[in-house]
């Protein structure tokens, strides 16, 4: 008999007709590096099945630093290879199969069947199916040809998946660690299961149901593919947990819908709100690939394009055009103007640094250019706060004039605070950076400015510093947990939220679906949601409750036109560390 994919040792323990333990023991040892253990007996009966040991997260691809042991309640006989695995599912119902047993009114088949039953009726709301049979005959592996054993094993990883993020969410609460917090909540939901075969814990299943929601298919898969080849070199199929482990997993109201596509595939634009609608100027095309094939042709009038979106109609429609066409920009909304800062121009063939300055009025549908930066540079980042404009970051010429047509000029990193106040239409400056970088981050929260990584000449770096506007000070913070760039960042109910970007820590500088809340009262991260389309480079804004994510680059050659909103209120108090 084998069991289990991730225990050191095994133990049978014989029961009698009744559940009730005998003197009798069986005893195993791990064979592999998946966990298989195995026995024999030529006495039929009830057996208990003890596994205890280090275990293999398949969220994080590492094995446990302290033991977990779980239990499965077989009924065996004396022909030869017999196969059981303990698991989760087996764990659970473990204690309540017994409990049944004891009553003395069914015999083992019925009492396994009912604790089955039951623990998939619990789990219906997070993980809705509706019939599971054979847990004992389950694994994270698809090893047989059996359909309805893919079908229990993708349901089985799902759930253990979903075990392990929801203890890491209450480890990072409580100051714990995530071993203990996985073996504390699977001995309460086996209590709870003990009594009547249903959960009495409350809130779990909509906890657990944003744990699953926050997890990543193709991560999990490959962490198991990794394992299984050390002692299988061909390599074992891993379950598709991608039917459960999604933005919209189980039946309670998804966080997540899509809204009306932009008019055109556009990425690195700028993006404000007015009076509930989202503007959306400029940035990257298609047109961007003007040389591509043959000789350049001139820039297309894209980076000039204006638009409104209405969140509430789901409509969008054009508007003036920028005065200036522009690849890179910012907007922001002080009062009831908006105002766009350039960073790159377009002019004919070519693109270049601009330190130009626009106004628009979306009641009037007009354009007023104000008085330019002091200081070119590209790469910055920019936020209002008290009714300013502030610059930060990007790097430029060190006598922070216009750029020239030698490609190999002396280029730095600048400190500089721009401040831009619209009442006198003038410029001035703050307090410099004491870490300036390039293609930073910003997030504008209680009064700060956030400036969140950056690279610093050809690394990248994950620090977080914080301007106080009103005191005119820097200060430096916690850094980032996570390398990934060119994020989206909105703020709302005093957190900021990190939303896609470049993760930099694969080698492929691969797309990132990520959405971190940060929380800057205690410095601390927690993964509230994951991107339905993972992109960079995207505009983001919140509407109300809803954070609107617009556009965006997929790969070097892809810009989408996607448009996607997330309901912070259908998120809930309970984001996943």
């Amino acid at each position: 008999m084998a069991a289990s994919r991730h225990h050191d040792d095994g133990r049978g323990d014989r029961r009698d007709e009744r559940g009730r333990s005998t003197s009798a023991t069986i005893l195993s040892e791990i064979e592999d590096s998946i966990g298989s253990f195995e026995f024999e007996t030529n006495d039929p009966g009830l057996v208990q099945i003890v596994a205890t040991g280090y275990y293999f997260s398949e969220l994080t691809g590492q094995v446990s630093s302290s033991t977990l042991t779980l239990r499965a309640i077989l009924k065996v006989d004396n022909q030869p290879g017999q196969k059981a695995y303990v698991n989760i599912m087996t764990h659970l119902i473990n204690d309540r199969v017994l409990a049944l047993l004891a009553g003395g009114q069914i015999g083992i088949d019925e009492a396994i069947a009912q604790a089955e039953s039951e623990l998939v009726t619990a789990f219906h709301d997070a993980l809705p199916v509706t019939n599971l049979e054979g847990f004992s005959g389950l694994s994270v592996y698809n090893t047989g040809t059996s359909q309805a054993a893919a079908a229990g094993n993708t349901y089985l990883l799902a759930l253990s998946t979903g075990f392990y993020k929801y203890a890491e969410t209450k480890a990072l609460q409580f100051g714990t660690s995530t071993d203990a917090e996985l073996t504390l909540i699977l001995n309460r939901i086996s209590d709870d299961l003990e009594d009547d075969g249903r959960l009495a814990t409350p809130n779990f299943i909509h906890e657990f149901t944003t744990a699953l929601r926050s997890l990543s298919p193709d991560t999990i898969a490959a962490n198991l593919r990794n394992r299984a080849i050390v002692d299988y070199p061909a390599g074992l199929n891993v379950p598709d947990i991608s039917v459960f482990l999604n933005l919209c997993a189980g039946t309670f109201d998804c966080p997540w819908r899509s809204a009306a596509p932009m008019p055109q595939e556009t990425e690195s634009h700028a993006t404000a709100v007015h009076d509930g609608k989202i503007y959306v100027f400029g940035g990257n095309t298609s047109a961007d690939d003007h040389c591509a094939g043959g000789p350049c042709i001139p820039f297309d009038n894209s980076y000039q394009d204006a638009f409104e979106y209405d969140p509430v109609a789901n409509v969008w429609r054009p508007r003036a055009p920028i005065p200036v066409g522009m690849s890179r920009l910012d907007a922001h909304t002080i009062g009831d103007t908006i105002y766009v800062v350039a960073e790159w121009a377009v002019n004919g063939d070519s693109k270049g640094m601009s330190n130009r300055l626009f106004a628009y009025d979306p009641v009037a549908d007009h354009w007023t250019e104000k008085k330019p930066r002091p200081i070119y540079r590209d790469g910055f980042v920019s936020a209002a706060v008290n009714g300013k404009l502030y610059v930060i970051g990007g790097s430029g010429r060190p006598d922070n004039g216009p750029p020239s047509n030698d490609f190999m000029e002396t280029r730095e990193l600048k400190a500089a605070v721009e401040i831009y106040d619209p009442d006198s239409d003038s410029w001035s400056f703050g307090r410099p950076s004491p870490s300036p970088s390039h293609l930073s981050t910003i997030c504008e929260l209680n009064g700060s400015i956030y400036v969140l990584g950056g690279w610093v000449g050809a690394t990248w770096e994950p620090s977080i510093t914080a301007y106080d506007v009103a005191a005119d000070q820097w200060s430096v913070k916690s850094p980032l947990p996570t390398q990934i760039a060119r994020r989206g960042c909105v703020a709302a109910n005093g957190d900021a939220y990190l939303i896609g970007g470049q993760d930099l820590s694969s080698s492929s500088g691969g797309l990132s679906d990520r959405v971190d809340a940060y929380d800057p009262l205690v410095e601390t991260w927690a993964t509230a949601t994951r991107l339905p389309t993972a992109r960079y480079s995207a505009g983001t804004e919140v509407v109300g409750s809803e954070v609107f994510v617009l556009g965006g680059r997929m790969s070097n050659s892809k810009i989408t036109d996607v448009t996607e909103v997330l309901d912070l209120a259908k998120l809930g108090d309970d984001a996943i560390p």
